[in-house]
């Protein structure tokens, strides 16, 4: 069980939000995630593993990918048809 998880064991999940990357390719005068440091973020296999993990433990009824821009995540497609089908 990863950190995370050990963290939020007590809560009753249904929707899992899930910030896939901070980089945006947008410039918004609201905002500055095109100049957040992208170096920690998660791979695709530990997106994976983060969303079985919550699967097995808690009724999650729906999988939001957020970011920055989710897009332009390199394996945003493989996320949202494998998310899809669990």
């Amino acid at each position: 069980m990863t950190k995370f998880m050990k963290e939020i064991k007590d809560l009753e999940l249904v929707r899992l939000n899930i910030q896939l990357t901070k980089k945006c390719n947008q410039r918004c005068k609201s905002c500055n995630s095109y100049e957040l440091d992208c170096a920690d973020e998660m791979s695709c296999k530990e997106i994976k593993r983060v969303i079985q993990e919550c699967c097995a433990l808690y009724p999650i009824q729906n999988i939001a990918f957020t970011g920055g821009e989710p897009t332009i995540h390199r394996d945003i497609l493989e996320l949202a048809e494998w998310g899809g089908a669990i």
